[in-house]
C-alpha cells in the first residue's frame, strides 16, 4: 500500500514505515534497512504492539490521531540493543491513515534511527549533569571556604587582641622599670659604685631590648592581619633620614665607627608615613651599626631616579656581609643570619620582616647587595611626589 516514493525517502532516511487499522492489526511494512528486525519481515497481521512494544499503553493518543483529534503523536529517544550490543534510539511518529474516501482507515507509523542524534544527546544531557554536579560541589566548597574564612579572621583577631594586650601588659612594666633605672642613674650617680652602674646599665639595656621586641611583635601580628595603616603625606626625606642619622649617632661614636651622610639637594617630597618611615630607617642603620665592627663605616645616600619616579636611600656598610646561602631568606621573619653572632648583635629576626612590609605598603621596593665578610649594601624606594606650592623646603642636614 505504500508507494515506491515513500518506499525510497524511508531506505535514504533510514527508517520504516508501519501501516495499522483501527483495531491496531498490521496491514502493510516498509523496512528496507531492517530497521525493526526479524519482526519486520513477517509482521502482517499481527498486533501492533508486537512490533513495537514501546507503543503498549498508548492507545489513547494513537486513536486520537486516528479520528483525526490530533496531527500527529510523536516518542523522542525509544532505545534498544541491537546485535552488536550496541544502544539505538528510534522516534516513533504516528500520522492518520485515509481511505480513498478521505475517513479515517488507521495509522501510518514512520520509524526513524536517531541514534547519532541520540548519543549526542545524551552526551549533551550527561554534560550539563556533570555541570551542574560541579557546580553544587563548587557552591559547597566555596560554603565551607566562606566558613573557613570566617574561622580564620575569628582567629586572627583573636590573635591581634590577645597580643595587643599582652604587649600592653609587658610595656607597662618595662616602662617603670626604665623609669627607676633612669632615676637611680640621674640622682644616685655620686653614691653608686662601679658595679652598681654597670648593673643598672644591664637592667636598662635588657628592658629596652624587651620592650623592641613587644613593638615589634605587635607590629608583626598588625602586618599579618591587615591591620597596619599609613598616614600619607608628602616629606621632606633628607630632613627624616638627618634625623634618624642624629639619633643614632652616639651609638656609632660609641662604636668608633663613621656614619656618613649625603643627602642630595634640591630633591622632591616623597609620599610616606613619618612614624613607618623613621622606623624603616632606624631598622636599617641599627642593622648597619650591629653588624659592622668598630673602626668600620656606614654610608647613608639619598638620591633621585628620574627614570622610575622614586626616591632612593642607600645604606651602605662595612659589615661582615651576608652569608649567600642565608641571602633568600634574609627578609624571612624570624629569621637570622648565621654568621649573626659574630659581632655579637641580639634581635629576634623581625626587623627586615617588618622593614619590607613597610616599603612594601608605602608602594617601595626593597633589595640588597652583600658579600661575606665585604659588607651589605641596603636600597630603598619611595615614590616621589611633585612638591606642593604649600610645601616648602626644608633644610637637610649632612654630616
Amino acid at each position: 500500500m505504500c508507494s515506491i516514493l515513500l518506499r525510497d525517502f524511508l531506505y535514504h532516511r533510514s527508517a520504516a514505515c508501519i501501516l495499522v487499522d483501527r483495531a491496531f492489526r498490521v496491514r502493510d511494512i516498509v523496512d528496507e534497512t531492517g530497521l525493526l528486525g526479524a519482526g519486520g519481515a513477517g509482521g502482517y497481521g499481527a498486533s501492533l504492539f508486537q512490533l513495537l512494544p514501546e507503543l503498549e499503553g498508548s492507545e489513547a493518543p494513537l486513536l486520537e490521531v486516528m479520528d483525526g483529534k490530533a496531527e500527529r503523536w510523536q516518542i523522542e529517544w525509544v532505545n534498544r540493543t541491537d546485535a552488536q550490543g550496541e544502544i539505538t534510539y528510534l522516534r516513533l511518529t504516528s500520522l492518520p491513515y485515509r481511505n480513498e474516501h478521505g475517513n479515517g482507515d488507521g495509522l501510518v507509523l514512520i520509524v526513524e534511527d536517531v541514534t547519532d542524534l541520540g548519543r549526542t544527546q545524551q552526551a549533551l544531557i550527561q554534560s550539563r549533569n556533570e555541570v551542574r554536579l560541579a557546580q553544587e560541589a563548587l557552591a559547597r566548597r566555596n560554603l565551607d571556604l566562606a566558613a573557613a574564612n570566617a574561622e580564620v579572621r575569628r582567629l586572627s583577631d583573636l590573635k591581634t587582641t590577645f597580643v595587643s594586650m599582652a604587649v600592653h601588659e609587658l610595656r607597662n612594666p618595662l616602662a617603670i622599670i626604665r623609669a627607676y633605672v633612669s632615676v637611680l642613674q640621674d640622682g644616685s650617680a655620686d653614691s653608686l659604685d662601679q658595679r652598681q652602674r654597670e648593673s643598672l646599665e644591664i637592667i636598662k639595656r635588657t628592658t629596652e631590648r624587651l620592650n623592641e621586641l613587644a613593638v615589634n611583635l605587635l607590629d608583626v601580628t598588625r602586618l599579618e592581619t591587615g591591620h597596619m595603616e599609613l598616614i600619607l603625606q608628602p616629606l621632606d626625606l633628607g630632613a627624616l633620614l638627618a634625623s634618624v642619622a642624629r639619633t643614632a649617632r652616639p651609638s656609632f661614636d660609641a662604636a668608633h665607627q663613621e656614619l656618613v651622610i649625603d643627602l642630595g639637594d634640591a630633591l622632591p617630597p616623597a609620599m610616606c608615613d613619618e612614624l613607618r618611615a623613621t622606623q624603616i630607617f632606624a631598622n636599617l642603620l641599627s642593622n648597619a651599626h650591629k653588624y659592622t665592627r668598630a673602626g668600620g663605616r656606614v654610608e647613608v645616600q639619598l638620591r633621585l631616579d628620574d627614570a622610575a619616579g622614586d626616591l632612593e636611600v642607600t645604606i651602605a656598610d662595612t659589615g661582615v656581609g651576608i652569608p649567600l646561602a642565608d641571602q633568600p631568606k634574609l627578609f624571612d621573619r624570624f629569621f637570622r643570619a648565621s654568621n649573626a653572632a659574630e659581632t655579637g648583635a641580639s634581635g629576634a629576626g623581625m626587623g627586615l620582616y617588618i622593614t619590607r612590609s613597610l616599603v612594601e605598603l608605602h608602594g617601595g621596593r626593597i633589595w640588597f647587595e652583600s658579600q661575606p665578610g665585604s659588607g651589605t649594601i641596603f636600597h630603598v624606594t619611595f615614590p616621589a611626589v611633585e612638591p606642593d606650592p604649600s610645601w616648602i623646603d626644608g633644610e637637610t642636614e649632612s654630616s
